[in-house]
């Protein structure tokens, strides 16, 4: 029998993506007892946990491809196209981080201020010393950089 040392099971796609960020060991992922079961009859990969997604509903779908012999527990192409869409939004986050580095600092500053800590153009001006048309000026630029930059 296979023992997991942790056992995860999301209920929404968003709870995966969070497992998955924050897991800090191998692990496999199951679709259910059917999965468990066709694991226990396979050699052992030594994955240290195992995540459950049967709970999540897209992916509750069960397909049967006759022509290969094969049954499919959870819609395999739902979850690539989750993984893949994943994976596109980290690179986008980290082309949107590489893009905000290379702005002007005071540029940089504001736009954290206002955009990530949403501070008002009051709390930003008593922070930097600019005044409120400066912030509108400098977020302005900032966006205007980036959107030279990232399309």
């Amino acid at each position: 029998m296979i023992q997991y040392k942790k056992y995860y099971m999301p209920g929404t796609k968003e709870e995966l993506l969070k497992t998955i960020d924050t897991i800090d060991c191998t692990y496999d992922i199951l679709a259910g007892g059917t999965d468990l079961y066709a694991k226990e009859k396979t050699p052992f990969n030594g994955a240290d946990a195992a995540i459950d997604i049967s709970g999540i509903k897209e992916f509750s779908v069960i397909k049967l491809k006759k022509e290969e012999g094969l049954i499919t527990f959870g819609s395999n192409i739902c979850i690539q196209q989750f993984l893949e869409e994943k994976v596109l939004m980290r690179e986008t986050m980290a082309a949107v981080r590489r893009a905000i580095a290379e702005l002007p600092e005071k540029e940089q500053k504001v736009l954290r201020l206002k955009v990530l800590e949403n501070r008002t153009d009051a709390e930003i001006a008593a922070e930097t010393g600019l005044s409120p048309g400066s912030i509108r000026q400098y977020l302005h630029r900032a966006r205007g950089r980036l959107r030279e930059k990232l399309f």
